[in-house]
């Protein structure tokens, strides 16, 4: 892994003949991926969520199917995926969201839930405030500790996903990769690119860790 970073090229002559050997065309692919299915899974997560939350109705319904979401084979959906959005980044991106999503809704509208159990709206109301400042000074502080958790996992969903579609329906990325030196017996390159990807997680991991303490220290 050092050699490749260090080089910024991939000891491989499959990746010589197909003309893609540098690293950083691999890695700028799969980080896009993981950023563009990661960020759509927290808007639209969070967003979902907070309606979840406020509608509750809307979630009597749907939490049953959020359930069984879980134990659906998202990868199994790609032919489907390949045939709507056409070969490239498009599907990847899309089969990370769907694998991310849910965890964001799902630790929102719990973490909101479970601040209405608690002394802190009613101070909130007690003092005036107006909806907007309770969302903005009560419940979104309160609730930070879930919802970050759901941010956190879903990075490592969305890592997850991105690299294994890469492993099926890309020719670039730190997945395919993996899959191509597996494939041609080239064991080093293999290790050298799981480490990578676990180093990427690790480094976002503590990104994010610390981006929550900040706030927790501001708050």
């Amino acid at each position: 892994m050092g050699e490749v970073i260090l080089t910024g090229a991939i000891p491989s002559p499959y990746f010589e003949r197909a003309g893609i050997p540098t690293l950083s065309v691999h890695l700028s692919a799969t980080m896009l991926g993981i950023f563009a299915s990661f960020m759509s899974a927290v808007l639209i997560g969070t967003l979902v969520g907070i309606i979840f939350w406020r509608v509750p109705l809307l979630w009597s319904v749907f939490n049953p199917f959020i359930v069984v979401y879980y134990a659906l084979p998202i990868f199994a959906l790609y032919p489907l995926l390949v045939l709507l959005l056409g070969i490239g980044l498009a599907p990847i991106v899309m089969i990370g969201f769907l694998f991310a999503v849910v965890v964001v809704i799902a630790n929102t509208s719990l973490g909101l839930k479970r601040v209405d159990q608690e002394i802190y709206p009613k101070v909130g109301q007690s003092l005036g405030l107006s909806p907007l400042q309770m969302y903005v000074w009560i419940y979104l502080p309160a609730a930070a500790p879930y919802v970050f958790t759901g941010w956190k996992l879903a990075f490592v969903y969305s890592t997850i996903a991105v690299v294994a579609s890469e492993f099926l329906i890309s020719t670039r990325g730190l997945g395919h990769i993996i899959d191509r030196a597996y494939k041609n017996f080239e064991t080093a390159n293999m290790y050298a690119m799981i480490a990578l990807v676990m180093g990427i997680a690790i480094m976002a991991h503590f990104i994010l860790s610390r981006i929550e303490r900040g706030l927790y220290a501001k708050a």
